[in-house]
Parts: C-alpha cells; structure tokens; sequence
C-alpha cells in the first residue's frame, strides 16, 4: 500500500456528517433483512463480542451495564446483551413496522419489560429521559456493503458528544464501551475469470464484458462501484485470484470519537503481485478484462473478536450463511477497465480518495500516471470518465 497522507476527520466535520448521514426507512420490512438474520457467521461473532464487553465492563466496575441497541432491528442484539447480564437494555429502532417485531421478540424472551423498552426513534432524535442517567455500553450493527453504509460512525459520534453513552475516560483521552470496537475497509484487485450466476448457476468471462452488458461500456470516474448481489452473481463463490495487496481506504474507531476516522488521501493499487508474493508477467499487466476492484472490510467487536467480510473469508462459509451475508451485504466491485482507457505497463494505479457518511469515494488520480519511456516505465493513460 502507498499512501501520500492521510486525515481525521474533525468534530466540526462530524456534526455536517451527522446531518447528511444515512436515514433508515420509517415502515415495512427491507428484503435483506430476514436473509441477514439467518447469518450465522456474524449473529456468532456479536455474541461473543458482546460477552466479552459486557464481562470486561463488570470485572473493571464490578456491577452489570446498562446497554443501549442503535439499530436494534428485530431485537437480537439486545437479547443477546440480556443473556450475558445487562442490567437493562434499551434499543432504538427508526423504523416502525420492525421496532414492532422487537418488542414481541422481547416479550416472548423477557416477559413484562422490567429490563427492557424498544424506542421507535433516530438515535439523534433519541434524548434521555430527566434525571436518566448515560448508558454505559453501546452495541450496533449497522453496517452493510461498506463498513459507513448505514453512517455508523456519525450516528454513535452523536450519542458520545450529547452525553447519551457514559465517558469513562477524560475529555482529551475518551473512553467508551462499544462493540464494534472499530471497523477498517480495503479495496484489493482480483482476476476473477468466471463469475457465477447464484441462480442460473452458469458461469460467465470476462467480468468487463457482463458488466458493460448491464451498465453499459462507458468509462466511468469516480469508481462505479456496484452490488455483486445486483447482478446476481456471487464474487465470494467465484474463481478468482487476488492480484494486489489489499489497500486501506478508510479506518473507524468507535469507541474514540475524538478523530476517529482516518482517510488516506491517495493509495496505490499495484497490480502484479498478491500478498503471497506471486507475481503477474508483462503479459498479464497489459490484460486487464478480469481484473475487478473489490470492497472489502473486518470488524473488532471486541479484543480478539473479529466479523470480516472479504471473499476469503465469505466463501469459506456454509453455502446458505455464505448466500445470507451475499443478499444482506454482498461485495462491492468495479471491473478496472471500466476505470480506465488502457492498462498501466507497470500495473500501478493510484486513486484519490474521499470520505462521505455513508460511502467512500476512489477516483483515478491521472496526475500519477506518467508517459511511456520515462523513469518509471509506466504507460501512457488518458485517464477516466
């Protein structure tokens, strides 16, 4: 990875995110939202997550938390906080019809209420009641395709400055309970030959050539990036062949709002080589039609409890929680030759970067790129869009 400089974001930035963040629908019940359910790989991780915040939290202050579920969705989360000796669990669910079926999964778990309420709000709507006092661990999972997908970040950012979740630390050195912990995204390149079709089962070649069929042959700046679920095809239980290191593109700490999230400026995606040291021929630089950038991204909910969400790890998965994550979050991905007019002859391409709530914006930096027959040997490009 190359990195020019990187950037935190400051608190001033964090109030506009804040105010441009991703907003939940009010009502009904998304698609992806019963397939996410049946994801066993990370339902698994956030238990032990949790367990482990919740008995790290008992042991230091010798009494059990009071929880607070952003996102709380059909409630899993905050029964889980229940099973592992939360005081109380409170969770905030904007959306109406599914803070309705947390309720009754509550009840049905914990009946009369006594440890727990489901509050049908945004989390910045959400103001603790007179004489309440701050909630003492947070859990959330709203997280998707991206780690920012769903602006988790600005949203428990909020909660932190309006005094909602307890400070254990000190105003210059913050310390807050929260699983995650923090979150860190990549994009790695891979040849993938074949992808396949999840319901059809056929494979199809070369990946530059199904994309423009959908989304036509226009190059495109800033990266197009695009679901895999979309076009039904499923890159983790693809063929493929990773040929770049994965590069970092954003890192957020949740449990630090102070400056919590880092953006690398620039990175260079180097094509030639991938993190076993394998190396790809001249031949193979200048034939970039299987060449795909992927988004990729893990999760420390907790120490030594990691959720990721790269093809390595997803296609290791059972085919049906592998297939449950594709609907829920799948992969995004843009084939490089969509990014640029031809390939570089020494496989670097350098991308600017730029952080928004709920995405993360790569555009070919052709400043980079550099003629034919100078120093670095790289090729001449016209550069994208």
């Amino acid at each position: 990875q190359t990195v020019q400089s990187s950037s935190c974001i400051a608190c001033g930035e964090a109030v506009m995110m804040a105010q441009t963040a991703f907003v939940p629908a009010s009502e009904d019940v998304p698609s992806y939202f019963i397939p996410m359910l049946n994801d066993i790989d990370r339902n698994l991780a956030y238990n032990e997550g949790i367990k482990a915040t919740i008995a790290a939290f008992e042991e230091e202050h010798g009494r059990p938390p009071r929880v607070l579920d952003v996102g709380c969705g059909a409630g899993m989360l905050s029964l889980i906080s229940l099973e592992h000796g939360a005081a109380l669990v409170t969770g905030i669910e904007a959306n109406a019809t599914i803070a309705d079926i947390a309720r009754e999964q509550l009840e049905q778990q914990h009946p009369g209420g006594e440890r727990w309420e489901v509050v049908e709000s945004l989390s910045v709507d959400f103001k603790l009641k007179p004489g309440q006092e701050p909630f003492d661990v947070v859990v959330c999972e709203l997280i998707g395709s991206m780690i920012n997908s769903e602006s988790m970040y600005p949203y428990l950012w909020d909660l932190c400055m309006r005094g909602v979740l307890r400070n254990f630390g000190t105003k210059a050195e913050p310390k807050h309970y929260t699983v995650p912990q923090s979150g860190e995204q990549t994009v790695r390149a891979y040849r993938c030959p074949t992808a396949v079709g999840v319901e059809t089962g056929l494979s199809f070649a070369p990946m530059d050539a199904a994309f423009r069929a959908v989304y036509s042959d226009a190059h495109a700046s800033p990266v197009p990036w695009v679901q895999d679920e979309s076009m039904r095809v499923c890159l983790a239980g693809s063929k493929r062949t990773a040929c770049s290191a994965p590069v970092v593109v954003l890192h957020e700490q949740y449990d630090n709002p102070m400056g919590g999230v880092t953006v690398p400026d620039a990175v260079d995606i180097c094509l030639g080589g991938d993190s076993g040291g394998r190396g790809d021929s001249a031949t193979d630089l200048a034939n970039i039609d299987d060449v795909v950038l992927v988004v990729e991204w893990s999760m420390t909910l907790a120490p030594g409890v990691m959720l990721r969400h790269d093809l390595a790890a997803v296609g290791a998965l059972d085919p049906t929680v592998m297939v449950a994550r594709w609907i829920a979050w799948g992969h995004l991905f843009a084939p490089l030759a969509q990014c640029v007019h031809q390939p570089h002859a020494d496989g670097r391409y350098r991308f600017k970067v730029r952080y928004e709530p709920a995405d993360v914006v790569l555009t070919l930096d052709k400043r980079a790129v550099k003629r034919t027959g100078d120093e670095t040997g790289v090729g001449a490009e016209a550069g994208a869009g």
